[in-house]
């Protein structure tokens, strides 16, 4: 069974993308993604998801399953307050997060609002403060939500009345599942600025008082971190270290602080739990080996889920990411390195299984690229995990190269449809990215201090996959260059200060450059602390600033960012462009006015595509 293509109603038909010319494929691979943030209404017959509008607005759109017909709830036209993600409150009311910037004076801020509108669009409502959150939906209230800015209050989503606190202790709260407050974290600050370290209480069933459960630093690698309660509400769901990688948990809350492992994991850490339905309901642990995976609590979505990957092309991952309050209808998404994402919708009655969105529709008819995982060693012997992804059609042999380490530091790729690798496959490049000591994900050994402070075990790790390439017989050693963003684009600069005849070309977008400007900056906001702990002191914060080390970099650098950018400020990628300058670098700079880390823009990204690959062919000549 296929329902109705839910997007053609409103987006513009895109046409393939066949073409290999560069500027053609940008365009392709640069659009925004058509179908983000989707929702099941409660009794499924309508979805809710985040559409472009324009190069850089969004949209709100509300579809019904069974005609496909599909509408503007809410809309705007730049990227100045857009949603972040939606929830279905009835089927006929939605609550929207929204995400903006705004100047004051010289000062750029970020924002975030909470909105409830009707699905026609009607009854628009703002209904809280930059910093409050959701606690607990509360299904069986159609009319309230549970939130906290400090402490917990019920906010009507049709009038926007509160009620009275109902907790008198500041700090992060949450529920049972069942509207009950009986998570507490709090953090200690001191002249305004947050200390380093997280506290944690909980309280048993019928009691109002609190009891100690732990503590964590917030910069290093997490010793114990709480998800949530599980369906019961009797126990508390936590993270914690297990023979040295992160494992699920599961904590009575009755006063005996009874332990129970519910799910580790031999080479990798557990990510978190998935949750679905009426009461969010843990259904799976998640975490990343190559791809996305899932142990399931539930024997049913276990089933289901490894039966529809096996039924399906190429066996793609498939996950449950929603479903009906009935639990009848799921709704399914399905990834792979050949599939660039897609929402389906599963009936468990009639066992029938139909299409709901493409993420990326203008990509039909394209050959994408293969994605494979891959494993070298670095030149101590660790043996460092890295995907690598060939372009379709040539014969991996002393082929251009791109080395492209991952953002974060602690955070990793894994294997799925990745926008940027699959434009310069498109191109004729292969892509290599390594999971360098530092990445996320592999345990506290793995994530050594993370990597700003062991910066020279990453970019040694970075360095090391492309000359594993070479040795492979699949790069030229001619022809590589590396591409980065925020901590990619550091990691493409400082590799070349580690070693400054390796790379023909340099790209780095949004990077942070200066590790004690960056710390210097922190000053303004109220994690100071945590940042300064996490970047730490000593020589390693001169030595591992590009900016302050331009002298070494051999390779034609090109700079990207957005003006608007509050995750790393764009007086990184100033200090660099003078440096760079100043040691006569050949080198470009390209500010993008209004916009943010993201660049959420569709010309904007098609741009950058285009003019990195002109700056390669410069560099390296012509794929």
């Amino acid at each position: 069974m296929r329902w109705p293509f839910l997007l053609a109603a409103v987006l513009t038909s895109a046409t393939p993308a066949v073409a290999a010319d560069a500027g053609a494929l940008a365009k392709s691979f640069g659009a925004l993604t058509a179908a983000r943030a989707m929702r099941l209404s409660p009794q499924g017959t309508q979805v809710s998801y985040i559409a472009p509008n324009g190069a850089r607005g969004a949209a709100v759109m509300v579809a019904n399953i069974a005609s496909g017909d599909a509408k503007v709830a809410f809309s705007v036209t730049d990227n100045m307050m857009v949603p972040r993600w939606c929830h279905w409150k009835t089927e006929t009311r939605l609550l929207c997060m929204f995400y903006g910037t705004a100047h004051s004076g010289s000062t750029t801020v970020d924002f975030e609002r909470l909105a409830a509108f009707n699905t026609d669009g009607s009854k628009f409502l703002i209904l809280d403060k930059s910093g409050s959150s959701i606690v607990d939906w509360l299904p069986d209230d159609p009319a309230n939500i549970l939130m906290q800015y400090n402490t917990a209050f019920k906010m009507d989503v049709i009038t926007g009345r509160t009620t009275a606190t109902l907790d008198g202790k500041n700090g992060g709260v949450a529920t049972d599942g069942q509207g009950n407050v009986r998570f507490m974290s709090t953090i200690e600050y001191k002249d305004g600025y947050a200390s380093d370290k997280i506290r944690y209480f909980y309280r048993p069933k019928g009691s109002k008082e609190w009891v100690a459960a732990g503590n964590d630093r917030i910069s290093g690698y997490g010793k114990l971190d709480y998800i949530g309660f599980d369906e019961s509400g009797d126990n508390l769901l936590a993270l914690k270290p297990l023979d040295g990688r992160k494992a699920l948990f599961s904590i009575a809350t009755d006063g005996t602080g009874r332990q129970q492992l519910l799910f580790a994991h031999p080479q990798v850490d557990v990510d978190g739990v998935l949750r679905i339905g009426k009461f969010e309901r843990p259904v799976a642990a998640t975490y990343t080996l190559d791809g996305e995976a899932y142990d399931y609590f539930d024997p049913q979505l276990k089933k289901l889920s490894a039966a529809l990957s096996a039924a399906l092309p190429d066996k793609p991952m498939v996950t449950v990411r929603d479903e009906s309050w009935d639990g009848n209808l799921k709704m399914i998404f399905v990834e792979s390195t050949s599939d660039s994402g897609r929402y389906m919708l599963f009936d468990s009655k009639t066992h029938t299984l139909g299409e709901l969105a493409k993420l990326h529709p203008q990509l039909d008819g394209m050959i994408l690229a293969a994605t494979q995982p891959v494993r070298f060693k670095a030149q101590d012997g660790s043996e460092v995990p890295a995907f690598m992804t060939l372009p379709p059609g040539r014969d991996p042999r002393k082929l251009p190269t791109i080395i492209m380490p991952h953002g974060g530091p602690t955070a990793r790729d894994s294997l799925g449809f990745d926008w940027l690798a699959q434009y310069f496959a498109q191109l004729g490049f292969v892509v290599l990215q390594p999971n360098f000591r530092g990445s996320g994900g592999y345990g506290e050994a793995w994530y050594n201090r993370n990597g700003f402070q062991s910066w020279a075990t990453a970019m040694g790790d970075v360095n090391d996959s492309a000359h594993w390439l070479v040795a492979q017989g699949i790069a030229d050693p001619a022809r590589i260059a590396i591409f980065g963003w925020s901590y990619g684009g550091y990691a493409a600069l400082q590799a070349n200060v580690l070693d400054p005849t390796l790379y023909k070309a340099i790209i780095a977008v949004a990077p942070v450059t200066n590790l004690a400007r960056l710390k210097a900056h922190a000053n303004n906001y109220s994690n100071a602390e945590i940042i300064d702990k996490m970047i730490g002191r000593g020589p390693h914060v001169s030595a591992g600033s590009p900016a302050l080390n331009a002298e070494r970099i051999k390779a034609p650098v090109l700079l990207f960012h957005g003006d608007n950018d509050l995750n790393v400020d764009i007086d990184q990628s100033k200090d660099m462009d003078r440096a760079l300058a100043h040691a006569g670098v050949r080198h470009d700079f390209i500010i993008y006015k209004g916009l943010d880390h993201q660049l959420s823009d569709s010309d904007v990204r098609a741009d950058m595509l285009k003019r990195s690959a002109d700056w390669l062919a410069a560099a390296m000549g012509a794929p």
